[in-house]
């Protein structure tokens, strides 16, 4: 596991593009994984799947402490444009890895959500639904770190020739196991259809990034490459910082056939695809 994530984990065990979110009690909708559900986004003060969350502009829903939210209680989520705190919050200890999973490598299905300026971490849809009915409508991304709005992906459509086992998810199915360990599908969005098939390196999901400069800061091992995905202008830096490692020829199969963009670099830095 790089430094990083390393630093990153540590600090959590120390301490949308434009849509209307559903009101209260209303019905759930399509998921990114394409599945569904129902029942509020909101009930009692926690998210479909039970992670509960906190605050709001009417101050709806309480703050919670430990050790009723284990930890630090419910904190702030980021606005993921200004970075600066919202009024609502989350009981990060809900969530399924306690927020020390960042959004290098989330499960399919999965979102990213801004906890801190230096942490964005995965998160349910659920999560981020509750959290935009409490107000906090820009507080999540997809996981190729687009900004979310309350819409799943469309349809995938036909798979690309080739593309099964290569790049991941819709028609393209599932991913594969490699190295040992189980391969997760990252990044498929309204902008990405199709996904990834993040490395698993038996001690956990590497992740990989852009500097400021453009330039490749952490890569991945030496027969993978970090995988950027192409997003729109204002979420580019994001997608940069949040890179995911692909198997070589995967990630030179996505760069050229999947719909949405990917980039793909080398250890020494270099963009070997498109």
């Amino acid at each position: 596991m790089h430094p990083l994530t390393i630093a990153l984990i540590a600090m959590t065990t120390a301490s949308c593009s434009s849509v209307e979110f559903r009101d209260p009690g209303s019905a759930g909708g399509a998921g990114p994984d394409g599945s569904t559900s129902s029942g509020p986004a909101l009930q009692d003060c926690a998210a479909a799947d039970g992670t509960r969350v906190c605050g709001g502009s009417t101050e709806a829903c309480p703050w919670l402490e430990a050790p009723d939210c284990p930890g630090f209680g419910c904190t702030p989520v980021m606005d993921r444009a200004t970075l600066e705190a919202t009024d609502a919050g989350v009981c990060w200890a809900d969530l399924r890895d306690h927020a020390a999973d960042l959004c290098f490598a989330c499960v399919d299905g999965e979102l990213c959500a801004q906890r801190t300026p230096d942490q964005l971490v995965c998160v349910s849809r659920e999560t981020c639904d509750a959290l935009g009915e409490l107000g906090a409508t820009n507080a999540c991304r997809y996981s190729d770190k687009s900004a979310y709005g309350g819409n799943p992906p469309p349809e995938a459509g036909i798979c690309p020739v080739g593309g099964a086992g290569k790049i991941c998810g819709g028609t393209c199915g599932p991913c594969k196991d490699y190295g040992g360990g189980k391969a997760r599908c990252v990044g498929r969005s309204p902008s990405h259809p199709f996904g990834v098939c993040a490395l698993d390196y038996l001690d956990g999901f590497p992740g990989c990034w852009l500097d400021d400069e453009g330039s490749l800061a952490q890569p991945c091992g030496p027969n993978d490459l970090c995988a950027i995905f192409d997003v729109a202008a204002e979420d580019q830096p994001i997608a940069n910082r949040y890179g995911t490692c692909v198997l070589r020829k995967y990630c030179e199969f996505a760069a050229y056939n999947l719909p949405g963009g990917v980039r793909c670099f080398d250890e020494d830095g270099g963009q070997v695809a498109p």
